[in-house]
């Protein structure tokens, strides 16, 4: 999976995303079945590669995904707590994404999309049960929402 912004919010003032989104996808492509969603028109070429589900059927194709990676930090925190590699391109220090992701290591964060794409190779070809460990040490410092509503509505 592969998200792209269009860096328009206010806390992307000045900030840019991937430079390159062509040779970006270009490299991608060469190495994965890669599905894109994107905030901005992007060209012809790739117009075949976008999402075009419902919305609520995405984290389906993300929990189905090699893995995720793009500029957007949620998307990258949904594919870990699906037990998926991601890897955020992004300028942006984010103190919520980094206390989320403190063990660094399903989850990584560059602003340089030719590492990047290293990262997300290295994090895929880990085993299955090594990932869903790294997903395990990650999470479990978290409350689960829903037990602590269904524990509150019951007590």
């Amino acid at each position: 999976m592969v998200r792209l912004i269009d860096w328009d919010a206010t806390h992307d003032i000045g900030k840019k995303g991937i430079p390159d989104i062509n040779k970006f996808l270009n490299i991608l492509s060469e190495k994965y079945e890669i599905l894109l969603t994107s905030e901005f028109p992007i060209r012809k070429k790739w117009k075949n590669k976008l999402y075009k589900g419902k919305l609520g059927d995405f984290h389906h194709f993300l929990f189905f995904s090699a893995g995720y990676i793009g500029e957007a930090f949620t998307t990258a925190q949904e594919a870990l707590i699906l037990g998926k590699p991601s890897v955020v391109i992004n300028p942006i220090k984010c103190l919520l994404f980094e206390q989320f992701n403190s063990n660094n290591e399903l989850c990584r964060k560059t602003s340089n999309f030719l590492e990047a794409i290293n990262i997300l190779d290295n994090l895929v070809n880990l085993d299955e049960k090594k990932k869903e460990e790294m997903a395990y040490r990650c999470l479990k410092n978290f409350i689960d929402l829903n037990q602590f509503i269904l524990k509150f509505i019951n007590s």
